[in-house]
């Protein structure tokens, strides 16, 4: 088969560069708000799915694709791709799992300075005419400590950040060994303790079987009073 004649279904919006690779090399279907049946109707003779997060590739979706060789996630988390069933299948499945890494980091600590400056609360008073300058007191990150869950790529990051700050930071994660963690000057804890001792907590864990409810109400009400 030429190389033209792979037929690739994108099912979220991507950079126009991503098209521009294809072009030529591939034909390209983009099926961003398609219903389930016309889904199905597009997918079913498509060598690679492209997907992000709004579609869910199930075993519906891939025993529906009888051709389907690749399933690409543009992106880091595979919760919405039943992995198991599609490498059954001898479906390869890839992902960018750095892709977001840094802007994911960052926008974690503009989380953080937010709340502890409550400056979206400030901003809604502004816009609604009020000065509260003194109705609510932020807090400074030196010497706060944040506590992580889940010291991968995007948990690693963030707790660079937060040393820039002068934050102490504490993590939970049964995967990550002792040296990384040094290396990292993090602390490792259990789960518990991390809530109990957190001024802030971040997590940042894949979804998956053993993470899902991680955090309910019970964990929640370890945490401080003052804690976000």
């Amino acid at each position: 088969m030429m190389a033209g004649n792979y037929k690739i279904v994108v099912m979220d919006p991507l950079d126009d560069e991503f098209f521009k690779i294809l072009n030529g090399k591939a034909y390209v279907v983009k099926a961003y708000h398609e219903d389930c049946q016309s889904l199905m109707d597009v997918v079913k003779d498509a060598d690679v799915i492209v997907t992000r997060s709004s579609h869910r590739i199930d075993k519906t979706v891939i025993d529906n694709a009888k051709n389907l060789k690749i399933i690409a996630r543009a992106g880091v988390g595979l919760d919405n791709i039943d992995v198991d069933y599609a490498i059954k299948r001898g479906i390869k499945i890839v992902s960018v799992p750095s892709a977001s890494t840094e802007a994911v980091a960052e926008l974690t600590m503009g989380l953080i300075i937010a709340l502890a400056r409550w400056i979206v609360s400030f901003d809604r008073s502004m816009h609604n005419g009020e000065w509260c300058k003194n109705s609510k007191l932020g807090v400074e990150l030196a010497g706060k400590t944040l506590g992580i869950i889940g010291l991968g790529r995007i948990g690693s990051r963030v707790a660079k950040f937060a040393k820039m700050f002068g934050m102490r930071v504490i993590a939970y994660d049964p995967y990550v060994s002792p040296r990384k963690a040094e290396k990292l000057k993090v602390e490792l804890t259990s789960l518990d303790d991390l809530l109990l001792e957190s001024d802030f907590v971040s997590i940042h864990a894949s979804l998956t079987s053993e993470t899902r409810g991680l955090i309910g109400e019970r964990e929640l009400k370890l945490m401080k009073p003052t804690a976000f």
